[in-house]
């Protein structure tokens, strides 16, 4: 697909607005493609700078805008990973919940638990973000736990983490400590620390 900015109309509207509902209407396909597309630029400029990061007194406060606009990058792309990561699992349950279902009409027998099954294919997709991400299988299904937190149960700090009001750290940190919550205490949790989030917005995290 690989829509820029500038290839959309201004005419119709928002041309990023545009682009967003372009890349939604195209459906994941279409967002590993923009992604992809994003990943080559940014490595080009990384890998074959030429004069692009010479140091020049003027230059100071573009670097500084550089660097904030890399954490805000970083946040958003740590954010959408979360539900990416997510959407995997979820998948490949559905896919191993139609197997399980065709094994079942097949040899007239029971159906695997949806408990069974749903393990299942949170082990598979641990493996494939371990392979993808090169991490340990272990940290893989700690992350993915966390993961499935942060979108079912904490939408404000998931959006925050987006928007960088908090760094990734901090929100995988939070994930892990509501593990012990119902998901109805970790979303009443998630809204009263919402709550908090503008008096700790620069805070930093040690």
């Amino acid at each position: 697909m690989t829509l820029a900015v500038q290839d959309l109309g201004a005419a119709a509207g928002d041309p990023h607005q545009q682009l967003i509902e372009a890349v939604r209407a195209g459906g994941p396909g279409a967002l590993a493609e923009e992604l992809g597309d994003r990943a080559h630029v940014l490595s080009a400029l990384t890998g074959f700078p030429q004069e692009l990061f010479a140091p020049a007194d003027p230059s100071a406060e573009a670097f500084r805008d550089v660097i904030g606009s890399l954490h805000s990058l970083r946040s958003a792309i740590d954010a959408l990973e979360t539900r990416a990561v997510v959407a995997l699992a979820d998948s490949l349950t559905l896919r191993r919940q139609s197997e399980a279902r065709a094994h079942a009409a097949q040899e007239a027998g029971e159906e695997t638990p949806p408990a069974q099954l749903l393990r299942a294919a949170s082990r598979e997709a641990a493996r494939e973000v371990s392979m993808l991400t090169r991490r340990s299988p272990a940290s893989a299904s700690r992350s993915l736990a966390a993961r499935r937190r942060l979108v079912a149960d904490m939408p404000v700090m998931l959006s925050a983490l987006a928007g960088s009001q908090v760094t990734t750290e901090d929100a995988y940190r939070t994930a892990r400590s509501f593990a012990p919550l119902t998901p109805a205490q970790r979303r009443e949790a998630d809204r009263l620390l919402g709550e908090r989030l503008p008096y700790l917005d620069g805070a930093g995290s040690e």
